[in-house]
């Protein structure tokens, strides 16, 4: 019996991983984050009008829901439930009598300890998206990658397409902060304070969320004499990139299925401008960190576009083949970037010239994503969704054979790769894998200096 239980376990684990998509990594900086966090404080109140969210966005998923979606009434209410579950456990009550969660002598510190940080520790933010629910997690790294344990994690009401990290606070632009961007579904982007545990309120929100313009488009019906006009502050379809400008901190950029890239100011939560370069759905956005008016951007009208922002039209634009996947800049080398391709191939270009300085086929099968080491401008890596990611010493192109440092194929699909020190992280179905760099031999001999 004992035995056919942890059978039924396994296989109960195996379910709740299956179709799991981890879409986003993201790596925080060293000395970017708070070693002693703190709760984030949620009083009664916060709580009531947090629950009418919530039950609003169920509403509201209930009336998209049909028969090919694929998806019950039942599991948008169950994840919405949850999320109340989860705000009503954060709530700060007045009398600890009255916390139903508190059922011992615990004491603030015990919590305290158990989120407290060290400066040694590496930080990982991922994406994990199932059909039921998605989450955010913020991982800690110890013993050069090897071991992984949950932080924490958040909630989110949609599908998460992106995640930005910034060190720039909404509420406090002098001082620098521990904080994320949260791009989905939804025609609105998050942030939150990873400085903070126990989330569940975000800090800030750009634009209008879907049951806003609901609202909005229900009033214009009910005045037809009212046309009302679309807002330039918000997004009309879901946010599939950010890009904070490090260079200008109070500025984040964001590509849309509504086809514009919207410029925020941070300060103010608004958006201080809107691009129409693109035709089509908006995928990639990218400022370049070495130069602080470049916005390079990708969009399913195959563009590749590089603009300036206080330019009414593109200096530059390249129409490829097939759909842009992933773009990426040299962090050292400030007229390089990648991009890769639906195809397979990836892309070298120099914006000083007009065509692709080198372009062949890396994988057989869509390249979902492409990016350089923060240290050394020569490593890149590159995934797929056959499984495979391969590392890449650029510096010997056109030389293909030479150029490829590593490669290792998976067993599901891989949609995206990110560089720390000698680590790689990947996500793909299921799971983030870690590599590192280090304990393979080819990166030692490439890249002497960085071994």
């Amino acid at each position: 019996k004992q035995q056919k239980q942890q059978q039924q376990d396994t296989e109960q684990q195996q379910d709740e991983n299956a179709n799991v998509i981890v879409s986003v990594l993201k790596f925080i900086p060293r000395g970017g984050f708070a070693l002693n966090p703190r709760a984030q404080e949620v009083n009664e109140e916060d709580l009531e009008e947090y629950k009418k969210e919530m039950v609003d966005n169920t509403m509201e998923d209930d009336d998209d829901i049909d028969e090919g979606d694929g998806l019950t009434v039942s599991m948008n209410v169950e994840k919405n439930l949850m999320r109340m579950s989860q705000a009503e456990a954060y709530v700060v009550h007045n009398n600890p009598k009255d916390d139903q969660y508190i059922t011992g002598n615990l004491s603030d510190e015990s919590d305290e300890e158990a989120y407290e940080l060290h400066e040694k520790d590496v930080l990982l933010i991922s994406a994990h998206n199932s059909q039921e629910v998605t989450t955010m997690h913020v991982d800690v790294l110890e013993q050069g990658g090897l071991n992984k344990f949950l932080h924490q994690d958040l909630l989110l009401n949609e599908f998460c397409l992106d995640v930005e990290w910034l060190d720039f606070h909404p509420g406090d632009s002098e001082n620098l902060h521990n904080c994320v961007a949260v791009a989905t579904f939804s025609p609105s982007i998050e942030i939150y304070d990873l400085d903070t545990y126990n989330i569940v309120n975000p800090l800030a929100v750009l634009g209008e969320t879907q049951q806003d313009q609901l609202n909005d488009q229900l009033a214009r019906n009910k005045n037809k004499n009212k046309k009302g006009k679309l807002s330039e502050h918000t997004h009309y379809g879901p946010v599939q990139s950010l890009s904070w400008n490090k260079n200008h901190r109070n500025l984040l950029s964001s590509g849309s299925d509504d086809c514009t890239i919207k410029i925020w100011d941070l300060n103010t939560g608004n958006c201080a401008q809107t691009l129409f370069h693109h035709k089509d759905k908006v995928n990639q956005v990218e400022w370049n960190p070495n130069n602080a008016e470049q916005l390079l951007s990708t969009g399913y009208d195959n563009q590749i576009i590089l603009s300036d922002p206080r330019a009414a039209k593109p200096g530059w634009v390249f129409k490829a083949n097939v759909n842009p996947e992933s773009i990426a800049w040299n962090p050292k080398v400030a007229h390089e970037f990648l991009v890769s391709l639906d195809n397979g191939h990836f892309l070298v270009f120099d914006s000083r010239k007009n065509d692709p300085t080198f372009g062949f086929q890396a994988h057989t099968a869509p390249c979902t994503s492409v990016c350089y080491h923060p240290d050394i401008p020569t490593m890149v890596c590159s995934t797929s969704i056959d499984g495979s990611f391969k590392i890449w010493n650029i510096s010997k192109f056109p030389n293909i054979s030479e150029g490829l440092v590593y490669q290792e194929r998976q067993e599901k699909p891989l949609f995206v790769a990110q560089f720390f020190e000698h680590l790689l992280a990947l996500g793909g179905e299921n799971k983030v894998d870690t590599k590192d760099l280090s304990t393979i031999p080819q990166f030692s001999t490439v890249f002497p200096s960085n071994a």
